[in-house]
């Protein structure tokens, strides 16, 4: 493929790479006389590609940095390095400095690619010449191999006439979903028992598919349970609280201990369904799980909050006290990016202090929540204590205005959590609303530059850019300003690492958003600098809903891209003059969920936290994300309502407090003249 418009791939035709072909490339490359200054690729190529090579030779291209080439490694040039005089294959990105691949024959074992999901250097699409002078498109991407090892995954047969009753669904969730979920139909789980809602899926027009989001193959239906269906989990809620209720709280530990440890054996199969219906890498599925397992073991931890006050003899003969009063039944609405850590997050905490809990999970992601009620199942709890249903904004109104309902705590976008918190208010009910963000980093010029660069690439396009606490935003101040073209670099290279791999967003739908997005940002004045949105995908997930890395330099704030939340791998770019410039950039933001700087002054760094007004700040921590110890602390248009997630603010969100006063001393009371 010898296309200026397309990847350039080298011994894609099965055998050998003619010496007669390689002097064509140096054109194909842009290399031209007069031609800006260049920097040299260099090739170790075998004499022929074959397994069997002994002898190899360096073959090297003066390139112009605007033409700049890209090189996808296919199994059939990885398995000739194994032959090559070093084993190594030079690489520069961007003219700055030299990347060095040293494959050992283990990992191109098979002549498969080691890595799955990598996203690999590609030029920008352009329908110029790549010898003419015309401006240099903005580095791309192509992702080659598949992000999945398992070949059956996703394979799906989608039905001979489309009908929703007649759809086959991939069979790679089988094993991990067996227990639970029959005919791929999600069930609910009501009194510990799992319960197919009775709506019709092939008339249901409120049904949602499930896809996997990497293959957009179809895994699942998520039907929309009826009123009756919803109010029967509640009220099932409702039958198991008071018995939970006088349960001492050392009994109601010894349930939270047999679930922990179903949950630490079932961890892997947990993280698994994650990577399949999210589309996260499993390394982050992992990590998701295990910071899910922590919350579980922070709400034990934190029954000590569940203690009152006490002081004697506040009047003559009087004595005060409090204690923590369970609310009754609870409700958490949990988002999709993080369906096994926010659920988690919520109803251990609710039901360690006497509530019951009904989980509404995301639409989209309600496989992870199913399974860990498999766990609760299996660990032997109580029927009624924890339920599930499912449904879209039907189900929300319903639980958000049921009078049975004390409280509901919301993780999500910024137009249902206005809406949660709208009806819990005109209801009587408690909330906490934790919504949108849009994250700024400050890097400093005295920062520790790999330090800050590799923190803003990693904390920017990891999990595709789908988290609350990712940074949107990169404030280059005075001098690290001159790093943008690093941070480029390290965000193609974001793709390179062995250890890192690109996940899909969660929709067709959340793509067609970013891209749109991002183009409407370019007409308002942003420059793409890096541009990720059209990727080359290989390895039968041409289907997915990958967008690369994407990096926008604005000329200023008044763009889409700013002022909306992504939720994608895309990072805005801004360099300013000072930290008071920055500050008051991020100040007049109308989100406060996180921040972060970078820098190797203390004296910065606390005029920063002193002076910026954001719930959770980070110095030299890219993503200042608390443990489960500390309230999620969010701000502004992030947050709404009082208390906050986690912490002890997240448990006396779940209880209510109880004052009395005793008097025990009729003739001490007499004698005060105290009445009350």
């Amino acid at each position: 493929a010898r296309s200026f418009r397309h990847v350039t791939r080298l011994g894609t035709r099965g055998s050998r790479l003619q010496d007669s072909e390689l002097p064509a490339y140096p054109a194909v490359f842009g290399q031209a006389q007069g031609a800006e200054p260049s920097f040299r690729i260099v090739l170790l190529l075998p004499k022929r590609l074959s397994h069997s090579v002994s002898t190899a030779y360096e073959r090297s291209y003066d390139v112009p940095r605007s033409r700049l080439p890209a090189l996808v490694l296919t199994p059939g040039v990885c398995s000739s390095l194994q032959g090559s005089p070093d084993n190594r294959l030079r690489l520069p990105f961007l003219g700055a400095r030299e990347s060095f691949i040293s494959p050992s024959p283990q990992r191109f074992a098979g002549a498969r690619l080691r890595a799955y999901g990598k996203l690999y250097p590609l030029r920008g699409s352009s329908s110029a010449s790549p010898c003419t002078s015309s401006p240099a498109p903005a580095p791309g991407f192509a992702l080659a191999q598949p992000m999945f090892r398992d070949e059956a995954f996703c394979r799906a047969d989608r039905g001979r006439n489309g009908t929703l009753g007649q759809r086959r669904f991939a069979t790679c969730l089988t094993p991990l979903v067996s227990s639970f979920m029959k005919d791929g139909k999600v069930p609910m789980f009501v009194n510990n028992e799992f319960v197919c809602s009775k709506t019709n899926i092939a008339q249901d027009q409120a049904a949602h598919l499930i896809h996997c989001p990497a293959t957009n193959d179809l895994l699942a239906v998520n039907p929309q349970p009826s009123e009756e269906e919803i109010s029967r989990a509640i009220q099932s809620c409702a039958t198991a609280f008071p018995e939970w209720q006088r349960l001492p709280l050392s009994e109601r530990k010894k349930y939270f201990v047999s679930f922990l440890n179903v949950l630490e054996k079932g961890k892997e199969e947990l993280a698994a369904i994650i990577t399949r219906e999210q589309g996260k890498t499993l390394s982050d599925a992992r990590g998701e799980v295990r910071r899910g397992i922590e919350a579980v073991q922070e709400a034990l931890s934190a029954s000590s909050y569940l203690m009152g006050e006490t002081m004697g003899n506040v009047s003559k003969g009087v004595d005060c006290f409090t204690y923590k009063v369970p609310l009754g039944v609870c409700c958490g609405i949990t988002p999709f990016n993080f369906p096994a850590m926010v659920p988690l997050w919520m109803f251990p905490v609710a039901c360690l202090a006497g509530n019951t809990f009904l989980l509404k999970p995301s639409e989209q992601t309600p496989l992870a929540t199913m399974k860990i009620m498999s766990f609760i199942q299996e660990a032997g709890w109580p029927r009624g204590v924890v339920n599930v249903v499912h449904g879209d904004q039907r189900t929300v109104d319903l639980l958000c205005t049921h009078p049975t309902v004390a409280a509901v705590s919301f993780v999500g976008g910024d137009g249902a959590g206005k809406r949660v918190y709208e009806l819990c208010a005109t209801s009587g009910k408690r909330a906490q609303c934790n919504m949108g963000a849009k994250n700024h980093a400050v890097v400093m010029p005295d920062a520790n530059k790999d330090q800050a660069l590799d923190g803003v690439v990693g904390a920017a396009f990891g999990a595709a850019g789908q988290r609350c606490m990712t940074v949107a935003v990169a404030l280059l101040v005075g001098e690290a300003g001159n790093w943008l073209d690093d941070l480029l670099l390290r965000a193609i290279g974001w793709g390179w690492d062995p250890d890192v791999d690109v996940g899909p967003v969660i929709s067709k739908e959340a793509k067609k958003r970013v891209k749109e997005a991002v183009k409407k940002s370019v007409q308002e004045g942003a420059k793409i600098v890096l541009d990720g949105l059209h990727p080359v995908v290989e390895g039968g997930h041409a289907n997915g809903n990958f967008i690369g890395p994407t990096v926008l330099k604005l000329p200023h704030f008044d763009i889409t891209a700013y002022k909306e939340e992504l939720f994608g791998p895309v990072l805005c770019v801004k360099r300013v003059k000072n930290l008071e410039e920055a500050t008051e950039i991020i100040n007049k933001n109308r989100y406060g969920n996180g921040t972060t700087i970078f820098t190797q002054s203390g004296s910065a760094a606390r005029r920063f936290v002193q002076s910026v007004k954001v719930g959770q700040v980070g110095i030299n921590v890219p993503m200042p994300l608390p443990t489960s110890t500390f309230s999620f602390t969010g701000w502004n248009d992030s947050m709404l309502g009082a208390l906050h997630l986690n912490g002890r603010m997240g448990l006396e969100f779940f209880t209510k407090t109880k004052t009395v006063s005793a008097a025990w001393d009729p003739d001490m009371q007499r004698k005060s003249g105290i009445s009350f």
